[in-house]
């Protein structure tokens, strides 16, 4: 078999995939009365490997995937699947949302479940990223989000009184969804203190460990690599840090589709590719319906409760495969 043989039957292999996997979102948009939203949890990240084994997830209408969906791979879906979701995500007002807001009206229970800044930072950069509004209409919402700081003024992951146990409580990588969100708007001035505090959480090596709600190393190096390509003076701060400590990834570290999507895209940000990552990412999908299997890319605070299904893998592993064909 020749080079350039070999070369168009990978690329027709990884065309094949993506299509397949794009088959399986839309079908699950199309079917589910929530889709997208966690399907299963479990103790250990491992045991949604066997979710069929696994208790449903039934805390709420979760959508926090439906925005992370057309905010990172909404340029690559067909324009009627793409027009759906926006519709479906579109709120009836610009406000803060939270994690298991409902997507006709966005509404939820606020006690239980408070408006939080990394859900609503996403859902408005989807629909600033899509056209479906505009600077203007964030203007009060934005300033709303860059005002909700600690007393060391980093941005906090929730809009809580200082009387709630929520208070003061920060996640490098939610930061770095609403830095995005932020920059998105050429609004940097008012968020330095919070990239000051997710530049420390890479060079000192903090996010091996995950952080309080995306458990995975990985995670934080794929939303850092997004914030590092956002315009040259992040390049410039975060680049350097960024591809060194990607340099360190141990490939046999790798178990989940999460974390061979995540570093195939961390390192398509920082132009470093690996075919033998991207085939072990071909070899995990489903060819029956296009899925790759359930991967949990969030988690509880205090005692550690994962939550997935495979629509999450199924998003990051195809925006992986578009990323690099």
């Amino acid at each position: 078999m020749s080079q350039q043989t070999l070369i168009t039957r990978i690329a027709k292999n990884r065309v094949s995939a993506i299509k397949k996997g794009l088959m399986f979102l839309e079908s699950q948009f199309n079917t589910k009365k929530f889709p997208f939203s966690c399907d299963f949890f479990g103790t250990e990240r491992h045991h949604l490997q066997s979710a069929s084994n696994l208790p449903k997830f039934t805390l709420g209408t979760e959508t926090f995937n439906l925005y992370l969906l057309l905010l990172h791979l909404g340029k690559h879906l067909p324009s009627t699947f793409r027009n759906k979701l926006i519709a479906a995500v579109r709120p009836n007002k610009i406000a803060t949302v939270n994690f298991f807001a409902d997507i006709s009206d966005i509404t939820g229970d606020r006690q239980l479940f408070p408006d939080d800044q990394d859900t609503t930072a996403v859902c408005h950069h989807a629909l600033l990223a899509t056209h479906t509004v505009n600077e203007d209409d964030l203007l009060s919402l934005s300033q709303s989000i860059y005002e909700n700081v600690n007393d060391d003024g980093v941005l906090q992951a929730y809009y809580v009184s200082k009387d709630n146990s929520r208070y003061n409580r920060i996640d490098a990588v939610c930061i770095i969804n609403i830095l995005r969100f932020a920059y998105a708007q050429r609004h940097e001035r008012f968020v330095q203190r919070s990239e000051d505090y997710v530049f420390d959480w890479l060079i000192s090596g903090k996010y091996k460990s995950g952080t309080i709600y995306y458990p995975s190393a990985y995670t934080f190096l794929y939303f850092c690599s997004l914030l590092a390509s956002t315009n040259y003076q992040t390049k410039i701060r975060f680049m350097d840090t960024l591809r060194r400590e990607f340099d360190q990834i141990k490939l046999e570290d790798l178990k989940y589709p999460l974390d061979y999507a995540q570093t195939i895209l961390t390192g398509a940000k920082i132009g470093l590719y690996d075919e033998s990552l991207i085939e072990k990412l071909l070899e995990m999908q489903n060819m029956e319906d296009g899925s790759w299997p359930a991967d949990a890319l969030y988690c509880t605070h205090r005692v550690k409760v994962y939550y997935g299904s495979k629509s999450i893998s199924t998003i990051l592993s195809v925006l992986a495969l578009m990323e690099t064909v």
